[in-house]
């Protein structure tokens, strides 16, 4: 019986150490998770938001290194509303510039997501399945991970597919129609051209070619062609991947 009393108390003894040190676990954390996660996503919104213009998005679809693009999209948020366009036409979408609205929200899966949760035609068929045969499609994305936010720079991370998204902000003056048509007469200009000088400083640094059909560009002078896909902005060439030219990094041709 003794026994029997003495393992009761150690137990009781146990619990009570258990319930202690679980109380102590809980007071890490001056908020539960459910209040961090809501103060997260608020951030994200109001960075989010913050872009008066909208932010202009390097969109890549495509599986693994097979990607395709890059398209440039344009995004404004505000208050769960997103209004998109494209600098593109692409089936149902077929007005360049066109703008379409739909809703986002800010969520928790691996980790701080960005999902359009309402059709929009501007970004969604990238992401549609093309027949019965074709589940995925072009291997689009329309939620992503957050990897980095600022005011300068959103990176984000298909959640499927995983290719690497950018959004910067546009211009506050700019007219995303004129924006739009500006990105379109740059890739005709490009279209003319496969091989370009690279220029720092006004020196000369080496050799590019482009194949426009394909949105992709390699250094032309490397044994061992590294190649990346790109996009095309209304004034610049913005690479996926870095191209390493006589030892100059290159991710952005102006």
């Amino acid at each position: 019986m003794k026994n029997i009393i003495s393992s009761i108390i150690i137990l009781l003894v146990g619990l009570l150490s258990l319930q202690s040190c679980l109380k102590e676990e809980e007071n890490i954390f001056d908020k539960s998770s459910a209040e961090r996660l809501m103060e997260a996503q608020a951030e994200y919104d109001k960075l989010l938001s913050s872009a008066e213009n909208g932010w202009a998005m390097d969109y890549y679809a495509g599986f693994g290194e097979d990607r395709i693009g890059g398209y440039q999209i344009i995004c404004k948020f505000e208050e769960g509303k997103a209004i998109m366009a494209g600098a593109f036409t692409m089936g149902d979408y077929k007005n360049l510039g066109e703008k379409i609205e739909s809703s986002y929200s800010i969520n928790r899966m691996q980790g701080p997501c960005l999902s359009f949760g309402t059709y929009n035609k501007v970004l969604h068929p990238f992401a549609d399945p093309g027949s019965i045969s074709d589940p995925y499609g072009y291997g689009g994305d329309f939620e992503f991970m957050i990897l980095k936010a600022s005011k300068e720079e959103f990176i984000l991370k298909g959640i499927k597919q995983k290719q690497i998204i950018v959004m910067r902000p546009m211009k506050a003056e700019k007219d995303w129609d004129q924006y739009c048509a500006e990105v379109v007469e740059l890739e005709e200009i490009l279209s003319n051209y496969t091989r370009f000088s690279i220029n720092k400083s006004g020196q000369h640094v080496g050799y590019t070619t482009m194949w426009t059909g394909d949105y992709e560009i390699h250094d032309t002078d490397r044994p061992d062609i590294k190649i990346s896909k790109y996009t095309v902005t209304n004034e610049s060439i913005n690479l996926y991947d870095s191209l390493n030219i006589s030892n100059n990094v290159l991710k952005r041709l102006v």
